[in-house]
């Protein structure tokens, strides 16, 4: 049996279910809670994350993975990783999670196997929202190389961080509250994917929970709003408009996964991982310079008012499977993939037996 490194003492198989992976997909950044591993990997692991380590089905070719948080003491944490190569949806695929070597250290970001590189270039932010909204600026981190970390603005403090989907979120209060990144400069393409998972105090009044609007004008910006309808919203704009709405109303309390995208002649609009509503719309040129805000549009305002986690935008328009099976392993991590036992180099862990008697 193969093993990563001998430096790694312990390690824990993670089986994906190909029922649960919609089409095979290149390079999918997996998600898994970390509470779904069992008891000694939070005895074995360092405290911080840092000597966690992924590999593919072969037990030795490492993966890139970002430790977004982890806390030993209550047996939780945040781990994606790069499913280098195809994800498999005919077949069930296997990855180990490596830990238990006390020298191991963080990763660069920019590293091979650091956590930038969870993120393919067509990611133009991931912001995972798992940070002190009240600590020193930049607060939020962002994920890829592009490096677009955001300020906190409002009364957003600790006690903001709140359980939504993701491990933890923000809770926006509909008044001040907003983060606001680094823009993303002139975009070389129109195509686009917005997402995010938001939890809505109330649907009286236009909110934006994604804005990249310019500051003085329209030209070249997007949107990502509940209606004052109570719709879900996916717009761009440079001379003419590409806009689409939900057909499905926004509840209220109610845990939603929303997606929109653009792919140079249909604008679309995802709830809960499916396809709620196609528009057909003109080619749009590509997006202009603009710093993205959540949960705030800095044009035309329209605070939100709830709970946000993971937000995501790409500079291509995900296919309708990528979207579904993203849904599937953040809505159920722990059915989308089976954890194995704990093994110790290379063996599964057994109970001690001395003379004959187990103890």
């Amino acid at each position: 049996m193969a093993w990563f490194d001998s430096d790694w003492l312990y390690r824990v198989k993670v089986t994906i279910d190909s029922g649960e992976v919609d089409a095979d997909l290149t390079d999918f950044p997996v998600y898994v809670d970390l509470s779904d591993l069992p008891a000694g990997f939070f005895t074995h692991v360092k405290s911080d994350g840092s000597d966690i380590r992924v590999t593919k089905t072969d037990e030795t070719t490492e993966v890139a993975r970002e430790v977004v948080t982890i806390t030993t003491g209550s047996s939780i944490g945040e781990l994606h990783f790069k499913a280098t190569g195809t994800l498999s949806s005919s077949s069930d695929t296997d990855y180990y999670i490596y830990y238990g070597n006390s020298s191991a250290s963080e990763p660069a970001e920019d590293a091979t196997y650091g956590r930038e590189n969870v993120w393919n270039s067509d990611y133009q932010g991931v912001w995972h929202l798992q940070e002190d909204p009240s600590g020193s600026a930049p607060q939020m981190l962002e994920s890829t190389s592009n490096d677009r970390d955001g300020t906190s603005s409002g009364s957003m403090t600790t006690g903001d961080s709140v359980a939504v989907q993701i491990e933890k979120g923000l809770d926006f209060d509909g008044s001040n509250d907003y983060v606001s990144a680094s823009s993303f400069g002139n975009s070389s393409s129109s195509n686009l994917t917005i997402s995010c998972w938001f939890r809505p105090d109330s649907v009286t009044a236009d909110q934006f929970l994604v804005d990249e609007s310019n500051i003085t004008s329209y030209g070249g910006g997007l949107s990502f709003r509940i209606t004052s309808g109570g719709k879900l919203r996916f717009w761009q704009q440079d001379a003419t408009d590409a806009l689409v709405e939900s057909s499905t109303s926004i509840s209220t309390s109610v845990i939603t996964y929303g997606v929109g995208t653009y792919d140079g002649s249909n604008s679309r609009v995802y709830l809960g991982g499916y396809l709620d509503n196609t528009a057909a719309t003109t080619a749009l040129s590509p997006r202009n310079a603009a710093n993205p805000q959540i949960g705030h549009s800095s044009l035309l305002g329209g605070y939100f008012d709830g709970d946000m986690d993971e937000v995501r935008i790409l500079s291509v328009a995900n296919t309708a499977t990528w979207i579904s099976t993203e849904y599937n392993n953040q809505n159920s991590p722990s059915t989308f993939y089976t954890t194995g036992a704990e093994e110790t180099n290379g063996v599964a862990e057994q109970p001690a037996i001395f003379f004959g008697m187990n103890f």
